[in-house]
């Protein structure tokens, strides 16, 4: 993905960060052309990553969510009582996916032979801090107030 707040994050972190076309992808890994990648569990997975990347990270740098639209006319059209049910069942199954795909994924990658490691606590302080000035440009572009509203929301999520 040629995201340049990742490119300079990985950048800044020490490697040599390579945008490439997904298709090209395995065979660079598999040549040597590069090293790794960055890929959700399920792509790793279904891409067969694990052929040619023994050892994965699970840093949780990044997330990217998959979002669930409607229509505002569709969802002005639902009684308050249908869009509680809507919204119930999205977060229910927000909850299952995310639960299901981290636990099974990462099994499943151990079965296939990959190496899994968690990234410790103090390396993720460590990643924050090279993180900042690429954060720095995140927040020059959208403006501190809604950094600073995103930044409440996640952590009134993670119960902080």
């Amino acid at each position: 993905m040629q995201n340049p707040v990742y490119l300079q994050m990985f950048n800044d972190a020490g490697a040599n960060a390579v945008p490439l076309p997904f298709s090209e992808l395995f065979t660079a890994m598999e040549t040597g052309a590069v090293d790794g990648q960055e890929n959700p569990y399920t792509t790793i997975l279904s891409s067969k990553f694990y052929e040619v990347q023994k050892y994965l990270t699970v840093s949780n740098h990044v997330y990217s969510p998959w979002i669930l639209l409607v229509s505002k006319k569709w969802w002005d059209g639902l009684s308050a009582d249908e869009q509680k049910i809507m919204t119930d069942a999205a977060i229910a199954s927000r909850d299952f996916e995310r639960k299901d795909t981290r636990e099974q994924s990462q099994k499943a990658l151990k079965a296939k032979g990959m190496t899994v490691s968690e990234l410790p606590e103090a390396e993720l302080a460590k990643l924050r801090e090279i993180a900042a000035p690429a954060t720095k440009a995140v927040i020059d572009s959208i403006g501190q107030p809604l950094w600073d509203e995103a930044q409440a929301e996640l952590a009134k999520l993670r119960g902080k």
